[in-house]
This record gives structure tokens, C-alpha cells and sequence, in this order.
């Protein structure tokens, strides 16, 4: 190896320690006690309090909603500390289950928070989100419906939230604005949605599943 070769190989060296210290993930940076989604900047804390759930509960992951190419909003994914523990405690194992199998098949409290990017009317969003297999069509509409009326007539505008949380498996909360907009108890509602995020094949940000572990390189 001559010096120019062994010079190389310091600088590669330097800028992987550098991005490694300061990026948790690919497209997502940490920062004193916040994750940020370096696609649109949006932070979310490494912990929070949600209705579902008397304590705060841990941020699992976050990632970003894409569409055709245009950043459409980020989402972070809590869950409660015990369900935390339990993630922690498979991923130092030699278990073959992914964080969102353990997640899904979990009674554990949850939640997503979905923050926008962009301005979108709430119609597009409520039609989006209740676009559900195996969930009976009467149950859809009022999903739809419950949403629509609960984010008001005014488009959501960026930097405002919507969230999902989870009570057991058969129970969703909705809230728009950090104000509670409803809640249904339907176990094909709770699961169609709550696969919406973490559902490995089908999830709608490919990057939340990644930075939670549940896509394996």
C-alpha cells in the first residue's frame, strides 16, 4: 500500500466515523432528546404523553410519506415504555421477529403522529386514511366521516399533526391539531390502520420501517 492509497483509506475512515456520530439512520438526524427527519425537517420528540397512555411513551422510529416524489408529511411512532422494553430486549437477542410483528401482535398502547410538510385538504386526507381492506363499508364511512368533521373545513396546513392512537387491539383514537376528534372500537378499523404504517410490504413510508427494524437488509 503506498501513502496515497493509505491516505484514502484515513479520509474514508474520518467520514464514516462522522456520519456514523451524527446521523442515527439514513435521512434522519438525532438531536438533545429529538429525532429529525432530515426530508423535511420536522422534529419529534424521544418521548411524549398521548391519551391512550398515563405515562409518556418512547419514540420507536420515524420516517417519511412520499408521493411521487413530494414529501407529503413525517411520522414518528410511539410506543408505551413497556412495549419499549420489550422491543429493546428482542433486538439484543437472537429473535427473528421484527419490531412491527412484536408491535402488532402487542395489547400495548401506540400511536403515530403524522406531521404535513405541505398543506392538504382534509378531504383527500380522510379518504386516504379510510381506504381499508377488510374493514365492513359502514364502518369506513363513519371512519371518513368522524375525521372529516373532526379536521373542520380548513386544510391542514404545514406543520400541523394529525395522530393516531391505539387502545388494546380493537380501540383507535384520532386527534387533528392536538385536539381529540374521536373514537372508534373496531378490531378490522384498529389493525387496518394501525397496518397502514407497519405493514412490511405495504406500509406507507418505507423509511419509518427501516428505521424501526422491521425491513431486514
Amino acid at each position: 500500500m503506498d501513502a496515497g492509497e493509505f491516505f484514502i483509506l484515513i479520509i474514508v475512515a474520518i467520514l464514516a466515523y462522522w456520519f456514523g456520530a451524527n446521523s442515527v439512520a439514513p435521512g434522519i438526524s438525532q438531536g438533545s432528546g429529538f429525532l429529525t427527519d432530515t426530508a423535511t425537517g420536522i422534529n419529534f420528540p424521544n418521548s411524549k404523553t398521548f391519551a391512550v397512555n398515563k405515562g409518556s411513551m418512547s419514540l420507536a422510529g420515524i420516517g417519511t410519506r412520499k408521493k411521487a416524489f413530494i414529501n407529503i408529511y413525517s411520522l414518528g411512532f410511539y410506543v408505551s415504555n413497556p412495549l419499549q422494553k420489550q422491543l429493546t430486549k428482542a433486538a439484543a437477542s437472537s429473535s427473528k421477529t421484527t419490531t412491527c410483528e412484536t408491535i402488532l401482535e402487542s395489547n400495548q398502547p401506540k400511536a403515530v403522529e403524522l406531521t404535513f410538510a405541505m398543506g392538504i385538504g382534509p378531504e383527500k386526507i380522510a379518504e386516504a386514511i379510510a381506504q381499508l381492506a377488510n374493514v365492513k363499508e359502514e364502518i369506513k364511512n363513519e371512519f371518513h366521516t368522524m375525521l372529516l368533521d373532526g379536521m373542520g373545513e380548513g386544510n391542514m396546513k404545514k406543520g400541523e399533526s394529525i395522530t393516531f392512537e391505539w387502545k388494546g387491539k380493537d380501540t383507535i383514537l384520532a386527534s387533528a391539531r392536538g385536539k381529540p376528534i374521536g373514537e372508534m372500537k373496531d378490531k378490522a378499523l384498529a389493525e387496518g390502520v394501525l397496518q397502514l404504517y407497519l405493514n412490511k410490504e405495504k406500509g406507507v413510508s418505507p423509511s419509518l420501517l427501516q428505521n424501526m427494524g422491521c425491513i431486514r437488509e
